[in-house]
């Protein structure tokens, strides 16, 4: 009887061993939906980052690649930035224009870790600075945030918090693996069953 239950013990402990080994992070990707597709001439939107040993410097950006037929504008973030980063900085292209954004993700090993309404996003508690902006609208109705920029290095910092709840969301694949093992447990379960039948 002890013998029965040896198989399915040691798999349990590896299933967990499996699940909770740490392994490291998948990058991070933040993702804009715009309300209209920009000017070909105007897409070019960089995403500024601090990390705890450094705040927002020339060379610390990710240029965001913008997906016309979709208007999507996409920043991957480094998995080398999971546990360092503590600050983000959106600048949009210093020309006059209105940006309307009506969706924000955050994905990480494709899948969509967070979706944030604009208006909750860009709301004057998680906007900790701005500069270069003539207005900033947020349309509760519409769940969508309007950007009137102009040519003054125009950008938005984020709050501290929202940040770090950002930060958070690097996908270490844990989901995963507790997904592909009840997989194999259910598969177990079921050739057992056949078995038994037999």
């Amino acid at each position: 009887m002890k013998k029965k239950w040896i198989f399915p013990t040691i798999a349990i402990v590896l299933m967990i061993l499996f699940v909770f080994i740490p392994l490291p992070p998948a990058d991070l990707f933040l993702r804009l939906k715009l309300d209209e597709a920009l000017p070909v001439d105007v897409n070019t939107f960089y995403l500024y980052y601090g990390t705890d040993d450094r705040g927002f410097d020339g060379d610390r950006l990710i240029q965001g690649s913008y997906d016309a037929d979709k208007k999507t504008i996409t920043y991957r973030i480094d998995s080398a930035l999971a546990g360092h980063l503590t600050g983000l900085r959106i600048d949009f292209p210093g020309v006059e224009q209105s940006v309307g954004i009506r969706d924000v993700t955050i994905s990480s090993a494709g899948v969509v870790k967070k979706r944030y309404n604009p208006v909750f996003f860009f709301s004057d508690s998680n906007r900790k600075a701005e500069n270069g902006l003539t207005a900033v609208n947020l349309i509760p109705s519409r769940a969508q945030a309007y950007f009137g920029t102009t040519p003054d290095d125009p950008y938005v910092i984020l709050e501290d918090p929202l940040c770090l709840e950002i930060a958070g969301l690097f996908s270490h694949y844990r989901m995963t693996r507790v997904l592909l093992c009840l997989f194999l447990i259910v598969c177990f379960a079921s050739f057992q069953k056949k078995l038994f039948k037999e």
